[in-house]
């Protein structure tokens, strides 16, 4: 049924694709935020587990984070890109497979508090940005699924899928 609707429209053909580039590349700037949010200079000496150039061990840890983000963010974009651009399902598969890891940590966080305390007290102000989060999750779910659908249309039609019919008559020599 979605595959349907796809072929008919351009808009919903690249609608998967650009969601999962834009959720997937907002971890640059997320990345960059969080780097300079939490960098705070510090002067040596340096003492593991207490002092670091970028100041105490969690800034260390959330600049490292940061840092991390960053690049999952640009590496994650390219690949997008190029899965789309060759309509590969490996490429694709991988990007899925990278987000998820990406998301396990969180996720598997998400379910201790969840399960230690339904009532989501211990989150705090979290807490209140849950249901974004979930909302998140599921706008690239749908990406991905919108993107795989589209893949595997344009593996199955061959290289014509998605370009303008020729109008009738037309003379097929003439430049466009």
């Amino acid at each position: 049924m979605i595959g349907r609707h796809l072929a008919r429209s351009p808009f919903l053909r690249n609608l998967g694709w650009w969601i999962i580039a834009i959720g997937g590349g907002s971890y640059l700037p997320a990345g960059i935020l969080l780097i300079a949010l939490a960098w705070q200079p510090t002067p040596g000496p340096y003492l593991v587990g207490e002092r670091y150039p970028f100041g105490s061990d969690m800034s260390a840890w959330q600049v490292s984070a940061g840092f991390g983000f960053a690049a999952f963010g640009l590496l994650f974009v390219a690949l997008v890109v190029a899965a789309r651009k060759d309509a590969d399902r490996v490429l694709l598969g991988l990007a899925f497979v990278s987000y998820l890891l990406m998301w396990l940590p969180h996720a598997w966080l998400g379910a201790a508090f969840i399960i230690d305390d339904p009532s989501l007290r211990g989150l705090g102000e979290w807490r209140d940005v849950v249901p974004l989060i979930v909302l998140w999750v599921v706008l690239m779910v749908a990406g991905f699924v919108l993107a795989w659908t589209e893949v595997d249309l344009r593996r199955r039609q061959g290289p014509a899928f998605g370009q303008a019919k020729r109008a009738k008559g037309a003379d097929s020599s003439s430049p466009r």
